[in-house]
């Protein structure tokens, strides 16, 4: 009788839902600038986009997710702490496939106008992106530099020259999103802020990179247009 109960309260509530909600699909494209949140790290400027969904309430909540590509990173990241030979920089671009789950609130300002406030979380697995690398290797035979391009979800080595190995990124994200949008009938001007929350790399293979102080975790701001339909 318990189970019967419960199973008809979940058929009702989700009658609710259905009466009093709305899905809409949209497609979305924009720019993001983006950082590993260390020190003496350049920002990169990058290509995000997707596909979204919302589900609208009457009452003006909306919640939000969505399939996105994203390129994050840094660029002009110096190996500083390592005191060998070889001296290292890199510029990353990471790429991300993205889904997002967020709640908002739809604030009317006029007819078929809206500001949308949102936060969630958004969860990433590493999809593509490259990186370059320079290494400078200074000895009594005077300075030279060796530029290559490096897959960044996989180790990368000099075979032939020490103290060149730079530890893969970790292909999996995580952390917190701020958004803030505003919809004019069913065109929509997105930023939002992600805040990741887990430790992407483990920099260049020296000790003062593996401290606190530098924590690796991708911090990225981004502004999109994009367009929405109802179902």
């Amino acid at each position: 009788m318990k189970i019967k109960l419960c199973i008809l309260s979940i058929l009702i509530c989700m009658s609710v839902v259905k009466l009093n909600a709305q899905f809409r699909l949209g497609a979305e494209v924009g720019m993001n600038v983006s950082s590993l949140a260390i020190i003496s790290n350049s920002h990169n400027v990058d290509v995000s986009g997707g596909l979204s969904v919302d589900y609208l309430f009457k009452n003006g909540t909306v919640l939000q997710s969505g399939l996105f590509y994203s390129r994050k990173g840094a660029s002009g990241l110096w190996d500083q702490y390592n005191y060998s030979c070889a001296l290292r920089q890199g510029d990353f671009h990471l790429g991300y496939v993205e889904i997002p789950l967020m709640v908002g609130y739809r604030i009317p300002v006029m007819n078929n106008v809206y500001i949308v406030p949102a936060v969630g979380a958004y969860f990433a697995c590493g999809a593509g992106g490259y990186a370059e690398v320079d290494v400078i290797v200074s000895n009594e035979n005077g300075t030279g530099r060796y530029p290559d391009n490096w897959n960044p979800y996989k180790d990368f080595r000099m075979e032939w020259l020490a103290d060149t190995k730079i530890n893969a990124f970790d292909r999996f994200d995580s952390g917190l999103r701020f958004g803030l949008s505003g919809e004019i009938s069913r065109f929509v001007v997105s930023f939002a802020y992600d805040l990741g929350l887990k430790k992407v790399w483990s920099g260049f293979d020296t000790e003062s990179y593996k401290t606190d102080t530098h924590k690796m975790k991708n911090r990225t701001a981004t502004v999109s247009i994009g367009y929405k339909f109802s179902l």
